[in-house]
């Protein structure tokens, strides 16, 4: 086990690997704005439900609650984690990198219609399509003589005089949520990148120990992609009571949309595991040839090392990493099981 004694150290040169997953993010971003196409108008064939509304409606805030608990819980580890291993030096160290690394994002997600033209996330789902969404759709909260009421515990029906906007609403939703995952992530990423750190004098087992933090920052991060696309599919079949069954258009572009967030996320979780395990396999490769007197007085119970890593545990860290892409190709193969996303 690794010593819970605050010795770890990372050095400086090793954290420039927190940088690639947000290279994979912000490469991401740009090629949907720059050749997505969000001006598109799926075609609803149905007319406005407000019970079916009401129903998606319910779903997104499931998978919103869902998806904060699992950012919160990301985060609180993580921080735990770092704050009884490392020294002060690198525990101030990487919680810089998690602050900055959640700077980028934001920034990325907010100037993003500044930089380049980015639309909003929804857009590319139909933008006409939302906007009659949130015109309708209605929110039991409003504001009468400057004081927030909710639902009918002191109005009477009728007397709203300035309604919440569903829209309104949503917005803060994706805020709320961006402003986590910016946090969390970072908290997933600097936690796998702090792997790489150290004791003054390590042993030979401390690698063995550092690739089941390792592990376990690949299944936080996992994780946190996988509600993160739940959330994402959530809010893309909100506007599913608008089509028919044989109106396929909106059950395609949300199946294509799924498939690339699903592929993207994968991605951002392979560009941090997979350059922290190379390092880590390198370095217990060159302590293994050090001649050393753990080699002829064992000191603990020998456990699964990188190089003798079985069938199930190679399973295990490819299906983690494949798991984004795999939540959006199971709404897609869903989807197409069904016959559509109409119900008419």
């Amino acid at each position: 086990m690794l010593p819970r004694n605050r010795t770890l150290e990372i050095r400086s040169q090793n954290l420039w690997i927190a940088l690639l997953p947000v290279l994979v993010f912000i490469g991401g971003e740009w090629f949907i704005s720059a050749f997505g196409l969000y001006r598109v108008d799926p075609g609803p064939d149905q007319a406005f439900s407000a019970a079916a509304e009401a129903g998606g409606r319910y779903a997104v805030y499931g998978m919103f609650f869902l998806f904060v608990a699992v950012c919160i819980s990301v985060t609180v580890i993580f921080f735990l984690d770092i704050d009884t291993l490392f020294n002060r030096p690198s525990r101030r160290r990487l919680y810089a990198i998690v602050a900055g690394l959640g700077a980028i994002v934001l920034i990325v997600i907010v100037l993003g219609p500044w930089i380049w033209s980015s639309p909003k996330t929804y857009w590319f789902a139909g933008k006409s399509l939302f906007d009659d969404l949130f015109a309708q759709g209605k929110i039991e909260w409003c504001t009468i003589d400057g004081n927030d009421f909710i639902g009918t515990l002191k109005i009477a029906p009728g007397t709203c005089a300035q309604p919440f906007s569903l829209e309104l609403v949503f917005g803060w939703l994706l805020k709320t949520a961006n402003i986590l995952i910016a946090i969390a992530a970072g908290s997933a990423i600097v936690g796998a990148v702090s792997c790489l750190g150290k004791p003054p004098e390590p042993a030979r087992s401390i690698y063995e120990d550092q690739f089941g933090r390792l592990n376990q920052y690949l299944y936080l991060g996992a994780a946190l992609m996988v509600c993160g696309m739940l959330l994402i599919l959530s809010w893309l079949h909100w506007p599913d009571f608008y089509f028919g069954k044989e109106n396929t258009a909106y059950s395609t572009l949300v199946n294509g949309l799924t498939i690339y967030y699903g592929i993207n996320y994968s991605l951002i979780v392979f560009a941090y595991y997979a350059p922290v395990a190379l390092i880590l396999s390198q370095r217990q490769a060159e302590a293994a040839k050090t001649p050393s007197e753990e080699r002829a007085k064992p000191t603990r119970t020998p456990s699964k090392t990188r190089q003798d890593f079985g069938v199930a545990a190679i399973f295990k860290v490819v299906f983690a990493l494949l798991s984004p892409f795999l939540t959006g190709l199971l709404g897609t193969l869903i989807n197409l099981l069904s016959g559509g996303i109409g119900t008419h």
